[in-house]
């Protein structure tokens, strides 16, 4: 933890070591601190982690934590803790302090794609979009427990908010191509069953 620059206007601060070490996400919690999402990539025989750091308002770490290789976005969740999206099929929940409540795998086909495809449902559960042999849409209980996943062909979702209905709409593209994609919006319900998808473009 090296000070560079502090005065009156906030502060600037930097981290690790002399490896190659960034972060790739920080956010601001709900306690107005920070949690940050690095990179490592130690030299010679490539060894990759994703550190996770909580720092305070004033930037100084209250913790650190290595969960997984990759981890693609992490948010915060209404009880103070953290959601995961670690990567190679794996969500990882955990409390404020950063220790892991639940893990969930799913088959490893599936791969999350975007910062927000991941989200906290109203009943407190959690939805994922990605893709699974096809793109996907798979409904998480509060304690990990997959309740349904959906697939749809041809299309690559990014992105997946909940609805004030309790159903869910999902952001993405078409899959034809580099060059012929068009923009997709889909609405599913509480199911995940399709009650309508349009594309644009």
């Amino acid at each position: 933890n090296i000070p560079i620059q502090s005065n009156s206007a906030g502060w600037q601060k930097a981290y690790g070591t002399v490896n190659n070490e960034y972060f790739t996400c920080v956010r601001q919690t709900s306690d107005g601190s920070y949690i940050g999402l690095g990179n490592h990539v130690d030299a010679g025989p490539t060894i990759n982690y994703a550190p996770v750091v909580k720092l305070d308002n004033n930037g100084a770490i209250q913790w650190v934590k290595g969960y997984h290789p990759s981890i693609g976005s992490i948010k915060q969740t209404s009880d103070g803790g953290y959601i995961l999206d670690a990567g190679n099929a794996c969500v990882i929940k955990t409390d404020p302090s950063g220790v892991v409540q639940w893990s969930t795998w799913f088959a490893s086909a599936w791969t999350t794609l975007g910062d927000h495809a991941i989200s906290e449902t109203n009943d407190g559960g959690y939805i994922l979009s990605g893709v699974a042999a096809g793109s996907a849409i798979t409904k998480l209980s509060s304690t990990g427990v997959v309740q349904f996943m959906r697939t749809y062909n041809n299309l690559e979702l990014h992105s997946i908010l909940p609805t004030m209905d309790g159903g869910y709409v999902a952001f993405g593209s078409t899959v034809i191509g580099l060059t012929n994609a068009e923009l997709v919006l889909l609405r599913v319900n509480r199911c995940g069953d399709l009650v309508w998808c349009k594309s644009y473009g």
